[in-house]
Protein backbone atom coordinates (compact mmCIF):
# COMPACT_ATOMS: atom_id res chain seq x y z
CA UNK A 1 0.00 0.00 0.00
CA UNK A 2 1.65 3.25 -1.10
CA UNK A 3 1.79 6.08 1.43
CA UNK A 4 -0.22 8.32 -0.86
CA UNK A 5 -3.05 5.76 -0.81
CA UNK A 6 -3.13 5.40 2.95
CA UNK A 7 -3.99 7.29 6.06
CA UNK A 8 -4.67 11.01 6.22
CA UNK A 9 -5.40 12.99 3.08
CA UNK A 10 -5.36 16.51 4.54
CA UNK A 11 -2.23 18.42 3.48
CA UNK A 12 -2.46 20.87 6.40
CA UNK A 13 -1.90 18.04 8.90
CA UNK A 14 1.53 17.35 7.44
CA UNK A 15 2.42 21.02 7.87
CA UNK A 16 1.22 21.36 11.47
CA UNK A 17 2.22 17.88 12.68
CA UNK A 18 1.11 17.82 16.32
CA UNK A 19 -1.42 20.67 16.17
CA UNK A 20 -5.14 20.10 16.03
CA UNK A 21 -8.21 19.31 18.09
CA UNK A 22 -7.67 16.53 20.61
CA UNK A 23 -10.22 13.75 21.07
CA UNK A 24 -10.26 14.16 24.83
CA UNK A 25 -8.45 15.62 27.80
CA UNK A 26 -7.07 12.35 29.20
CA UNK A 27 -3.31 12.07 29.71
CA UNK A 28 -1.24 9.04 30.67
CA UNK A 29 2.50 8.57 31.11
CA UNK A 30 4.16 5.30 30.05
CA UNK A 31 7.55 4.37 31.50
CA UNK A 32 9.80 2.14 29.38
CA UNK A 33 13.19 2.59 27.69
CA UNK A 34 13.48 5.83 25.75
CA UNK A 35 10.66 7.34 27.81
CA UNK A 36 8.79 8.63 29.58
CA UNK A 37 6.07 8.79 26.91
CA UNK A 38 3.17 11.17 27.46
CA UNK A 39 0.02 9.99 25.67
CA UNK A 40 -2.32 12.97 25.40
CA UNK A 41 -5.75 13.66 23.91
CA UNK A 42 -7.39 10.46 25.16
CA UNK A 43 -11.11 10.07 25.68
CA UNK A 44 -12.30 7.82 28.52
CA UNK A 45 -12.49 4.64 26.41
CA UNK A 46 -9.05 5.14 24.85
CA UNK A 47 -7.53 5.81 28.28
CA UNK A 48 -9.03 2.57 29.60
CA UNK A 49 -7.58 0.63 26.65
CA UNK A 50 -4.11 2.10 27.28
CA UNK A 51 -4.27 1.19 30.99
CA UNK A 52 -5.42 -2.32 30.12
CA UNK A 53 -2.63 -2.83 27.57
CA UNK A 54 0.29 -1.26 29.43
CA UNK A 55 -0.80 -1.86 33.03
CA UNK A 56 2.18 -1.34 35.37
CA UNK A 57 3.92 0.86 32.80
CA UNK A 58 1.23 3.55 33.28
CA UNK A 59 3.01 5.48 36.00
CA UNK A 60 1.07 8.78 36.14
CA UNK A 61 -1.87 10.68 34.73
CA UNK A 62 0.43 13.14 32.98
CA UNK A 63 -0.33 16.17 35.12
CA UNK A 64 3.24 16.68 36.31
CA UNK A 65 5.31 15.22 33.50
CA UNK A 66 8.38 17.21 32.60
CA UNK A 67 9.65 18.51 29.29
CA UNK A 68 11.86 15.41 28.93
CA UNK A 69 8.89 13.22 27.96
CA UNK A 70 8.21 12.21 24.37
CA UNK A 71 4.69 13.34 23.54
CA UNK A 72 2.04 11.66 21.44
CA UNK A 73 -1.31 13.43 20.87
CA UNK A 74 -4.52 11.83 19.60
CA UNK A 75 -6.04 14.34 17.20
CA UNK A 76 -9.27 14.65 15.29
CA UNK A 77 -9.53 14.30 11.52
CA UNK A 78 -12.74 14.74 9.56
CA UNK A 79 -14.19 11.53 8.09
CA UNK A 80 -13.58 12.70 4.52
CA UNK A 81 -9.89 13.31 5.31
CA UNK A 82 -9.07 9.66 5.93
CA UNK A 83 -9.50 6.51 3.91
CA UNK A 84 -11.72 3.70 5.24
CA UNK A 85 -10.16 1.10 7.48
CA UNK A 86 -10.90 -2.46 6.36
CA UNK A 87 -9.55 -5.34 8.39
CA UNK A 88 -5.89 -6.15 7.62
CA UNK A 89 -5.44 -9.19 5.34
CA UNK A 90 -4.38 -12.44 7.02
CA UNK A 91 -4.05 -10.66 10.35
CA UNK A 92 -1.02 -8.65 9.16
CA UNK A 93 -1.16 -5.00 10.15
CA UNK A 94 -0.35 -2.74 7.21
CA UNK A 95 1.92 0.21 7.94
CA UNK A 96 3.68 2.59 5.58
CA UNK A 97 6.62 4.78 6.59
CA UNK A 98 8.01 7.86 4.85
CA UNK A 99 11.04 9.89 5.99
CA UNK A 100 11.63 13.60 5.56
CA UNK A 101 14.17 15.89 7.27
CA UNK A 102 13.43 15.69 11.02
CA UNK A 103 10.05 14.08 10.37
CA UNK A 104 8.61 10.60 9.90
CA UNK A 105 5.15 9.95 8.49
CA UNK A 106 3.31 6.76 9.42
CA UNK A 107 0.16 5.74 7.60
CA UNK A 108 -2.36 2.95 8.03
CA UNK A 109 -5.90 2.59 6.79
CA UNK A 110 -7.87 5.34 8.49
CA UNK A 111 -5.03 7.08 10.32
CA UNK A 112 -1.75 8.93 9.97
CA UNK A 113 1.00 9.68 12.47
CA UNK A 114 3.38 12.59 11.99
CA UNK A 115 6.52 12.35 14.13
CA UNK A 116 8.96 15.18 14.70
CA UNK A 117 12.39 13.73 15.40
CA UNK A 118 15.47 15.20 16.99
CA UNK A 119 16.33 15.93 20.62
CA UNK A 120 12.62 16.03 21.48
CA UNK A 121 10.34 13.53 19.79
CA UNK A 122 6.68 14.48 19.48
CA UNK A 123 3.87 12.98 17.46
CA UNK A 124 0.38 13.76 16.26
CA UNK A 125 -1.86 10.79 15.42
CA UNK A 126 -4.89 11.75 13.34
CA UNK A 127 -8.00 9.56 13.22
CA UNK A 128 -11.65 10.13 12.31
CA UNK A 129 -12.76 8.20 15.41
CA UNK A 130 -11.68 8.74 19.01
CA UNK A 131 -11.03 5.02 19.51
CA UNK A 132 -10.89 3.07 16.25
CA UNK A 133 -11.25 -0.70 16.46
CA UNK A 134 -7.49 -1.04 15.96
CA UNK A 135 -6.63 1.76 18.41
CA UNK A 136 -3.99 -0.21 20.35
CA UNK A 137 -2.31 -1.34 17.11
CA UNK A 138 -2.17 2.29 15.97
CA UNK A 139 -0.73 3.45 19.28
CA UNK A 140 1.79 0.62 19.51
CA UNK A 141 3.06 1.05 15.94
CA UNK A 142 3.58 4.74 16.70
CA UNK A 143 5.30 4.08 20.03
CA UNK A 144 7.68 1.60 18.38
CA UNK A 145 8.97 4.26 16.00
CA UNK A 146 9.10 6.91 18.73
CA UNK A 147 11.07 4.55 21.00
CA UNK A 148 13.54 3.82 18.18
CA UNK A 149 14.29 7.54 17.75
CA UNK A 150 14.38 8.28 21.47
CA UNK A 151 16.85 5.48 22.11
CA UNK A 152 18.95 6.49 19.11
CA UNK A 153 19.16 10.10 20.31
CA UNK A 154 20.38 8.77 23.65
CA UNK A 155 23.10 6.64 22.05
CA UNK A 156 21.19 3.34 22.07
CA UNK A 157 19.39 1.21 19.53
CA UNK A 158 16.06 -0.60 19.30
CA UNK A 159 16.85 -3.89 17.58
CA UNK A 160 14.63 -6.45 15.86
CA UNK A 161 15.90 -9.46 17.75
CA UNK A 162 15.13 -12.29 20.12
CA UNK A 163 16.36 -11.30 23.57
CA UNK A 164 17.09 -14.23 25.91
CA UNK A 165 18.43 -14.13 29.47
CA UNK A 166 20.70 -16.89 30.80
CA UNK A 167 22.81 -16.80 33.96
CA UNK A 168 21.99 -13.16 34.54
CA UNK A 169 23.11 -11.92 31.12
CA UNK A 170 21.15 -11.07 27.98
CA UNK A 171 21.92 -12.50 24.55
CA UNK A 172 20.53 -10.94 21.37
CA UNK A 173 19.81 -13.09 18.33
CA UNK A 174 19.34 -11.34 15.01
CA UNK A 175 18.56 -12.42 11.49
CA UNK A 176 16.55 -11.54 8.47
CA UNK A 177 12.87 -12.42 8.29
CA UNK A 178 12.44 -16.18 8.56
CA UNK A 179 15.78 -16.78 10.28
CA UNK A 180 13.97 -18.25 13.28
CA UNK A 181 13.92 -15.58 16.04
CA UNK A 182 10.56 -16.69 17.43
CA UNK A 183 11.41 -20.39 16.99
CA UNK A 184 14.68 -19.83 18.84
CA UNK A 185 12.85 -17.93 21.59
CA UNK A 186 10.45 -20.87 22.03
CA UNK A 187 13.37 -23.29 22.20
CA UNK A 188 14.98 -21.08 24.84
CA UNK A 189 11.81 -21.08 26.95
CA UNK A 190 11.68 -24.87 26.71
CA UNK A 191 15.25 -25.01 28.04
CA UNK A 192 14.38 -22.85 31.05
CA UNK A 193 15.62 -19.46 29.88
CA UNK A 194 13.80 -16.14 30.16
CA UNK A 195 12.73 -14.45 26.93
CA UNK A 196 12.60 -10.66 27.01
CA UNK A 197 11.01 -10.39 23.57
CA UNK A 198 10.98 -12.31 20.30
CA UNK A 199 10.67 -9.04 18.36
CA UNK A 200 12.26 -5.88 19.77
CA UNK A 201 14.89 -5.24 22.44
CA UNK A 202 16.68 -2.06 23.49
CA UNK A 203 20.46 -1.79 23.76
CA UNK A 204 21.89 1.11 25.76
CA UNK A 205 25.32 2.15 26.97
CA UNK A 206 25.54 2.93 30.67
CA UNK A 207 28.76 3.77 32.52
CA UNK A 208 30.82 2.07 29.84
CA UNK A 209 28.72 -1.11 29.82
CA UNK A 210 26.31 -2.29 27.14
CA UNK A 211 22.96 -3.39 28.57
CA UNK A 212 19.76 -4.89 27.18
CA UNK A 213 16.54 -3.33 28.41
CA UNK A 214 13.15 -4.89 27.90
CA UNK A 215 10.50 -2.98 25.95
CA UNK A 216 6.75 -3.78 25.89
CA UNK A 217 6.75 -5.01 22.29
CA UNK A 218 6.63 -8.65 21.25
CA UNK A 219 6.02 -10.78 18.20
CA UNK A 220 4.25 -14.13 17.97
CA UNK A 221 5.04 -15.07 21.57
CA UNK A 222 3.16 -12.09 22.97
CA UNK A 223 3.99 -10.53 26.31
CA UNK A 224 2.51 -10.36 29.80
CA UNK A 225 3.95 -7.28 31.47
CA UNK A 226 5.47 -8.02 34.88
CA UNK A 227 4.51 -6.13 38.03
CA UNK A 228 8.18 -5.55 38.76
CA UNK A 229 10.37 -3.30 36.55
CA UNK A 230 11.08 -4.46 33.01
CA UNK A 231 14.20 -6.57 32.55
CA UNK A 232 17.62 -4.87 32.47
CA UNK A 233 20.71 -7.05 31.94
CA UNK A 234 24.33 -6.78 30.79
CA UNK A 235 24.72 -7.72 27.13
CA UNK A 236 26.55 -11.02 26.66
CA UNK A 237 26.78 -10.86 22.86
CA UNK A 238 25.15 -10.65 19.45
CA UNK A 239 24.49 -13.82 17.48
CA UNK A 240 23.24 -14.32 13.96
CA UNK A 241 20.71 -17.13 13.56
CA UNK A 242 20.57 -19.93 11.00
CA UNK A 243 17.81 -22.53 11.03
CA UNK A 244 19.00 -26.05 10.17
CA UNK A 245 16.66 -28.10 7.98
CA UNK A 246 17.29 -31.43 9.71
CA UNK A 247 15.07 -31.53 12.81
CA UNK A 248 17.59 -33.30 15.06
CA UNK A 249 20.77 -31.72 13.75
CA UNK A 250 23.14 -30.62 16.54
CA UNK A 251 23.50 -26.94 17.32
CA UNK A 252 26.65 -25.34 15.95
CA UNK A 253 28.17 -22.10 17.26
CA UNK A 254 30.64 -20.55 14.84
CA UNK A 255 32.43 -17.23 14.28
CA UNK A 256 30.57 -14.40 12.56
CA UNK A 257 32.58 -12.12 10.28
CA UNK A 258 32.57 -8.46 11.19
CA UNK A 259 31.08 -7.33 7.89
CA UNK A 260 28.19 -9.80 8.16
CA UNK A 261 27.56 -8.86 11.80
CA UNK A 262 27.49 -5.20 10.79
CA UNK A 263 24.96 -5.92 8.03
CA UNK A 264 22.71 -7.93 10.34
CA UNK A 265 22.63 -5.17 12.93
CA UNK A 266 22.02 -2.53 10.28
CA UNK A 267 18.98 -4.47 9.09
CA UNK A 268 17.87 -4.98 12.69
CA UNK A 269 18.08 -1.30 13.71
CA UNK A 270 14.36 -0.71 13.91
CA UNK A 271 12.89 2.62 12.92
CA UNK A 272 16.04 4.56 12.08
CA UNK A 273 17.69 2.30 9.48
CA UNK A 274 15.44 3.64 6.74
CA UNK A 275 16.10 7.28 7.59
CA UNK A 276 18.74 8.75 5.23
CA UNK A 277 19.34 11.64 7.62
CA UNK A 278 20.86 9.33 10.23
CA UNK A 279 22.80 6.75 8.22
CA UNK A 280 26.29 7.92 9.18
CA UNK A 281 25.45 8.17 12.90
CA UNK A 282 23.75 4.76 12.77
CA UNK A 283 26.80 3.11 11.24
CA UNK A 284 29.01 4.65 13.93
CA UNK A 285 26.65 3.38 16.64
CA UNK A 286 26.69 -0.16 15.23
CA UNK A 287 30.47 -0.16 15.02
CA UNK A 288 30.69 0.83 18.70
CA UNK A 289 28.26 -1.92 19.71
CA UNK A 290 30.17 -4.58 17.81
CA UNK A 291 33.44 -3.48 19.38
CA UNK A 292 32.03 -3.94 22.86
CA UNK A 293 30.80 -7.56 23.03
CA UNK A 294 31.35 -11.03 21.51
CA UNK A 295 29.55 -12.05 18.33
CA UNK A 296 28.92 -15.36 16.64
CA UNK A 297 26.48 -17.47 14.66
CA UNK A 298 24.11 -20.07 16.10
CA UNK A 299 22.90 -22.72 13.66
CA UNK A 300 20.10 -24.69 15.34
CA UNK A 301 17.44 -27.29 14.58
CA UNK A 302 13.91 -27.85 15.84
CA UNK A 303 14.82 -30.37 18.53
CA UNK A 304 18.53 -30.38 19.29
CA UNK A 305 19.69 -28.75 22.57
CA UNK A 306 20.82 -25.15 22.18
CA UNK A 307 22.01 -23.53 25.40
CA UNK A 308 24.36 -26.23 26.59
CA UNK A 309 26.20 -25.82 23.30
CA UNK A 310 26.01 -22.04 23.16
CA UNK A 311 27.30 -21.42 26.67
CA UNK A 312 30.05 -23.94 26.20
CA UNK A 313 31.15 -22.41 22.90
CA UNK A 314 30.80 -18.64 23.15
CA UNK A 315 33.20 -17.04 20.69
Amino acid sequence: MALAAAGLAAANAAATCVEGEAWGDGRLVLAFPGGPYLVDGLDARAAALVRDRYGPLCVADGAAVGAQAARIRLLRAEPDEVLPAPGPPSGVYELEVDHAPRMVRLAGRGWMGLIRTGAFVETGVFTAEATPADFIAILENTLRVMAAYRLFEGGGLLLHSAGVVSRGRAYLFVGRSGAGKTTFARRSLAEGREVLSDDLNAVVAERGELRVRQVPFAGELGMTLPDEPLGDYPLAGFFGLAHLAEADAPTVVSPLAGAEAFGLLLCAASGVNGDPEHQERLMDAIARLLAGVPRGRVSFSLRGPVWSVLEGSEP
